[in-house]
């Protein structure tokens, strides 16, 4: 998982930034850095090399070693011992709003396994619309209820999210887990999983717009 923070977090380092100290800070800023480029269009690999090296000329930085790069990566968590799992509880910070949300996440860590990282998109495909049918229509817990598959740096997760202006949070988190705990993929035929195979690699190919 990648780190987070609330926006009043945000607001009050912001509000405590001071002239003295960015001033500092712009003296250190060029002194080091490291880059990536990505050049596309009609060019050869000599020509970008040749633009890539313009461009860090220019910045003239001295190369930042590898362990000081910041690269956003994942932790993985320890497994819970009983429970479903990790909880992370974040309240309200506006007393007016008396919304709730829930996100449950089923996070595959090992990214080298790549056909079950696939499988995790297939699976999200079949299970979104069930999801939603269940908890947004039937159940009618929240005027935003969504299932399906986030692809963070390599790493497939099952996502489900509700939002409801009635219920709490343990109450929408419960009825996920109802939900997760019922499904099954007995019903569906071989040609069915084909079809949804399929439209991903459909997806996958399609060209960038």
């Amino acid at each position: 998982m990648l780190p987070s923070v609330l926006p009043l977090e945000v607001l009050e380092e912001v509000e405590s930034i001071t002239l003295a100290e960015l001033q500092d800070w712009v003296k250190s800023l060029w002194k080091h850095g490291f880059g990536q480029a990505l050049l596309q269009g009609n060019l050869n690999e000599n020509q970008a090399l040749q633009s890539a090296r313009k461009v860090a000329a220019a910045f003239a930085l001295k190369v930042l070693p590898e362990k000081e790069r910041g690269m956003p990566r994942f932790l993985q968590l320890p497994l819970a011992r009983e429970g479903f799992g990790n909880v992370l509880l974040r309240p309200e910070p506006n007393v007016n709003n008396n919304n709730s949300a829930v996100i449950v996440q089923f996070q595959h860590g090992d990214r080298e396994q790549i056909k079950q990282q696939l499988a995790m998109e297939v699976l999200g495909a079949i299970i979104a619309n069930p999801f939603f049918t269940e908890l947004r229509t039937k159940q009618q817990l929240g005027y935003i209820v969504s299932g399906g598959v986030s692809n963070r740096e390599g790493v497939r997760s099952l996502v489900f999210s509700v939002q409801s202006s009635f219920a709490d949070s343990a109450y929408l988190t419960e009825k996920v887990f109802e939900f997760v705990n019922a499904f099954s993929l007995k019903d569906i035929s071989d040609e069915r999983i084909a079809e949804y195979v399929q439209s991903i690699v459909v997806k996958k190919l399609e060209k960038d717009k």
